[in-house]
Parts: C-alpha cells; structure tokens; sequence
C-alpha cells in the first residue's frame, strides 16, 4: 500500500481504509459498511457508520474519490453495485477460462 500513487505520503485518506477502498476499486470486492456507505453517497449512514478517524476524514475521502476513484465506481446505489456486478463477472469468467 505504501508504493500506491493514489495514496501519496501526505496522504488524509486513514490508513485503515486504504486497503478495502484498493480491493473495492480494483478487484470488486465488497468493502465494510463505511466504505459502502460512502461510496453510494449515503453520507448519513456513512458518518453513523464512522470510526472518529473516518467521519474527521469524509471531506478527504470525498475529495479522494473525485481525484482517483474511477467515476464509474462511486456516487449512487446503482453504480456501487453495477461495480460489484461486473467485477463478479470477471471473477466468474477468469476462473472458468482457468480450467478450460
């Protein structure tokens, strides 16, 4: 995570989330309920679902999706899990071209 360019030294991104938003963006994969919340724009659950370090970090972690998160990947309900859908289908199809 530390070679990430997304995640530059001075970085305020919490470090405890960097690695569910890279598994999220990169691979599909389902984040924890913070993340989740964040990502569909759900700011309410969001900063009821925040650790201290989180909810004082929302304004960067906003920022940050604007900056580095595919657009794709973010902003509403629907494109969290349009996201999630075509990840699983490149899981789905990548394990079947394996054992062909």
């Amino acid at each position: 995570m530390a070679d990430d360019p997304r995640f530059p030294f001075n970085s305020r991104v919490p470090v405890h989330l960097r690695p569910g938003l890279v598994r999220y963006i990169d691979h599909g994969v389902v984040p924890g309920g913070f993340l989740f919340a964040l990502l569909c724009n759900d700011m309410a659950k969001a900063a009821k679902k925040a650790d201290a370090l989180s909810l004082a970090a929302l304004p960067y972690l906003a920022g940050w999706l604007e900056t580095h998160a595919p657009e794709a990947c973010w902003g509403s309900l629907a494109k969290v899990n349009r996201w999630l859908a075509d990840h699983a289908a490149q899981r789905r199809h990548a394990a079947g071209g394996a054992r062909g």
